[in-house]
């Protein structure tokens, strides 16, 4: 599997947008009343910390419908995305999405080292839609960053090397670099 490398400044995370699904906000308490208000909510979040040129990997479930809805919500979301498939993500919308260059890129597990922190000028990831037990260089201080979890607690299992990048988890908005480092940091000091 390749790595792909990415700078700090440039490289956001997220997970579980559920465009479309009626009832995830009630589910996970997210605060609006119908669905398109949600989606509308996301887009402006979204916008409101990603300029054009940032790279955004959207660790799965980008959409609970089909692409003739999800269309003309992606398109108005800004930066490069490379998709996570998730458990909602179908094959057939992936295609479409990969097809009519909406998304960059999609991978089941991605290898990605983003450089240039001054503090951490190397930093190995292994993005997955799950959470995972072990992944590649765990031992050697790699970072395991997934969704799917919404507002479940961490369980015991998970090692202080990981972070659930979920809009639900983060208060609706992608995570920096910054703030993934900030967070799995404090975890760590935690433990």
């Amino acid at each position: 599997m390749k790595t792909l490398k990415i700078n700090a400044s440039e490289v956001y995370f997220t997970s579980d947008l559920h465009f479309w699904h009626k009832n995830v906000c009630k589910y996970c308490n997210r605060p609006y009343e119908t669905v398109e208000e949600m989606n509308a909510g996301i887009i402006a979040n979204w916008n409101s910390v990603i300029s054009d040129n940032d790279t955004v990997f959207v660790l799965g479930d980008i959409g609970f419908c089909g692409i003739e809805k999800l269309r003309p919500l992606i398109s108005q979301l800004k930066g490069k995305i490379i998709l996570i498939q998730g458990n909602h993500d179908s094959d057939k919308v992936i295609a479409r999405l990969l097809e009519e260059e909406l998304i960059a890129q999609c991978h089941s597990l991605c290898q990605v080292t983003v450089i240039g922190d001054e503090e951490c000028p190397e930093q190995d990831l292994t993005l997955c839609h799950f959470p995972m037990i072990d992944w590649l260089n765990k031992e050697r201080g790699a970072w395991m960053v997934h969704g799917h979890q919404h507002q479940l607690p961490d369980t015991p299992s998970c090692s202080y090397r990981h972070w659930d990048v979920g809009l639900d988890k983060n208060n609706l908005v992608p995570i920096s670099f910054e703030q993934l480092k900030i967070n799995i940091t404090k975890q760590f000091v935690q433990r």
